[in-house]
């Protein structure tokens, strides 16, 4: 676990994934640079991701979730492609 206090797991912004680390969801998603695609109901689209995180990352717009705000779910969903964290 991060033991910096402002770090990106704790941040309001961060969501979970399921292989580890974690997305940022402080901005839209930007168009994927590696040139992913996504099948949308037979559609063929340019993906776009949000940025992936290591939970020990931070940034200089960290903010603490809302007092009472339950923990994100991991997000099953996130097109993201595989990186190093």
């Amino acid at each position: 676990m991060p033991n910096h206090e402002d770090s990106c797991f704790t941040c309001r912004f961060f969501l979970p994934l399921q292989k580890g680390g974690g997305s940022c969801r402080r901005h839209a998603p930007r168009p994927s640079l590696e040139g992913q695609v996504v099948d949308r109901g037979g559609l063929m689209e340019n993906a776009a991701v949000f940025p992936v995180v290591s939970p020990e990352d931070w940034c200089g717009e960290f903010e603490l979730p809302a007092a009472g705000r339950p923990s994100p779910p991991v997000d099953a969903t996130a097109v993201v492609s595989e990186v190093q964290l």
